[in-house]
């Protein structure tokens, strides 16, 4: 396999095993492109450039491929994506086939592609504004045609979050119904650590604002009445590196 890149589009050309056929009468020669080569063409295509992790999709050609018999001894394959392709559920590719720079012919080729994700599922009712724990959730993989968005695939999508909304047991749990929770709220007071290098200090500061995880807050530094500026880095503490 070959891959040319132009300046403008990105061709993928498949070294194509063809059945050439020598005719009488001083006519040209005549090669086939099976049907296989080309749905090949197109798999490796969508398994080149699509966003999922390799071996987690499944395409289903949902139109007739057929053998194209063309005249020339060496066919080359391009497959084309329409814009704004996600690689998930019906599509087209289109394959150009070319003897050198010459177009031959142009085939649209109509697939079905489905995804392999994990999903995040409520093991019980969970309230609104609860904290999830890993005792919440379990996770689940399903074939997809329709990628969900927002899908949460780890755990870590959890941490420092809370549900913005309850759910029943068995429901699927996207990142649009999260929130990160303030783990240092306005004129609470919290530990203040500032490093520089390998000296530690600490100090105590009143936050003048909310923060979550890993926001950098206004703080009143106690110990000088200064304001300075730290990093949210677990409940009631924050950091400021020199």
């Amino acid at each position: 396999m070959t891959v040319e890149r132009t300046k403008n589009r990105c061709r993928l050309f498949v070294a194509v095993a063809v059945a050439v056929s020598i005719l009488t009468g001083g006519r040209l020669e005549a090669a086939t492109v099976s049907a296989d080569t080309i749905k090949e063409a197109v798999r490796t295509y969508i398994e080149k450039h699509m966003p999922w992790p390799k071996g987690n999709i499944r395409v289903f050609f949902t139109s007739r491929v057929s053998d194209i018999q063309l005249p020339g001894r060496k066919i080359g394959l391009e497959v084309r994506e329409k814009r704004n392709e996600d690689f998930a559920g019906n599509s087209f590719f289109t394959v150009n086939l070319y003897e050198d720079d010459a177009l031959l012919r142009q085939e649209t080729v109509r697939v079905k592609i489905e995804v392999f994700r994990d999903v995040a599922l409520s093991v019980r009712a969970l309230e609104r504004g609860r904290e999830i724990g890993r005792e919440d959730v379990r996770f689940e993989s399903r074939w997809f045609t329709d990628v969900p968005a927002n899908a949460v695939t780890d755990f870590s999508d959890f941490v420092g979050k809370q549900l913005t909304t309850s759910v029943r047991p068995n429901c699927q749990i996207t990142k649009n119904m999260l929130k990160s929770y303030p783990l240092v709220r306005r004129g609470k007071m919290v530990r203040v650590v500032l490093e520089s290098g390998r000296m530690t200090i600490m100090t105590v500061g009143l936050p003048e604002e909310d923060g979550s995880r890993n926001d950098v807050v206004r703080v009143k530094n106690l110990s000088s009445n200064k304001v300075i500026y730290a990093r949210v880095v677990e409940d009631n503490t924050v950091r400021v590196d020199f």
